[in-house]
């Protein structure tokens, strides 16, 4: 919570209103209970300053007091919106998934006595829908994927009467698609800019193999190896991932997306999305990594000759990169729109096993 919803005399109220309720439901947990009755006493401000913080001075003072300087409201306003986190019988409440679920439980539940109630279009039930969608589905951005309340523009209007005509998505359905789109963009997804091109699994058992990287590494350490070493080297990673995916009777499917924010604030929009058997997504990458597979010599103390494939940043920064005057390294500036365009086109070539581009 944010101490201003403790403090601010205002906040304060809109805040116990809505812990009462939850406290008097049948969603209840008593960690809550423990809060609301801490709450209740109104000791806070007197509990801080006893412990040295003198917060009388800055924090739930009244917004419209004219004396105070614009210096003193940016120092209530940073004080206000400092976190609390509560600690009940030794369990963190930010981590207790218990709690959660409560919050969960009640929250759909006064959703569906005071939201809108419709048909959700994704998971074909009645259920409290979903009037405003999550932003910042790319990370950075405050754009959004999904939106149909603009009534001063074109959005919906022209064909329906209603925002709800236009589609229908439910709450929960909304929540838990867009933050999961937010952590596999995150976690596994590459970056240019506002465009993000990610892949993964549905089932969520096993990484998806990198786009951008190599298959199959090599070490300088290891005794030299030959291109058709390397080759057998690729097959046998491949066929392991194969096996892998039968053992463990995961999904035999592969979903690669690229998403765009124009804007920062703009709206976020689905450049590319499709399916793939991920049999045939693994066998697409050993058949690129073998067909660029090159042989170079390294000095590294000796000589060694190693077979390898090279990343797609390599190849671009072997193919329009600039030398630089003190390093004597051939780079590609990574800012550059070409950069972005040539790399998504060489990742596309790599996953669908498309002819290298002529260019």
């Amino acid at each position: 919570d944010q101490l201003g919803y403790m403090l601010n005399e205002d906040k304060r109220k809109a805040y116990i209103s809505q812990l009462e309720s939850w406290h008097n439901s049948k969603f209840s947990h008593p960690t809550v209970d423990a809060v609301y009755n801490y709450i209740m006493r109104d000791t806070i401000r007197s509990d801080f300053e006893n412990a040295g913080y003198p917060l009388h001075q800055l924090v739930g003072m009244p917004r419209d007091n004219g004396s105070l300087s614009s210096e003193e409201k940016k120092s209530i306003e940073t004080f206000e919106k400092y976190l609390v986190r509560w600690v009940v019988d030794d369990k963190f409440s930010w981590k207790n998934l218990d709690l959660m679920k409560c919050w969960h439980s009640y929250y759909m539940d006064w959703k569906m006595k005071n939201g809108v109630v419709g048909f959700c279009m994704e998971t074909c039930t009645t259920t409290c829908l979903a009037e405003l969608h999550p932003r910042s589905t790319i990370n950075g951005t405050t754009s959004k994927l999904l939106t149909s309340n603009d009534k001063s523009g074109f959005t919906y209007r022209g064909r329906f009467d209603a925002p709800l005509e236009a589609y229908s998505l439910g709450y929960e359905a909304s929540q838990k698609a867009h933050n999961a789109l937010r952590w596999v963009c995150t976690n596994d997804g590459i970056r240019f800019d506002n465009t993000v091109f990610v892949c993964w699994k549905p089932d969520g058992k096993e990484q998806a193999i990198s786009v951008d990287k190599p298959f199959c590494g090599f070490d300088f350490e290891e005794e030299p190896i030959s291109k058709s070493a390397y080759k057998e080297k690729l097959y046998q990673m491949m066929m392991a991932k194969t096996d892998n995916i039968k053992q463990e009777g995961s999904s035999n499917k592969i979903v690669i997306m690229t998403l765009d924010s124009f804007l920062p604030k703009g709206r976020a929009s689905i450049l590319h999305y499709s399916e793939l058997p991920y049999y045939q997504y693994l066998k697409n990458i050993e058949q690129w990594d073998e067909d660029l597979a090159t042989e170079e010599l390294f000095n590294t103390g000796r000589e060694k000759q190693k077979c390898y494939t090279p990343s797609i940043d390599i190849i671009l920064d072997y193919a329009y990169g600039k030398e630089d005057n003190k390093s004597g390294y051939v780079s590609m500036n990574r800012s550059d729109g070409l950069y972005k365009k040539k790399k998504l086109e060489l990742i596309e070539c790599r996953m669908y096993n498309r002819p290298f581009p002529t260019d």
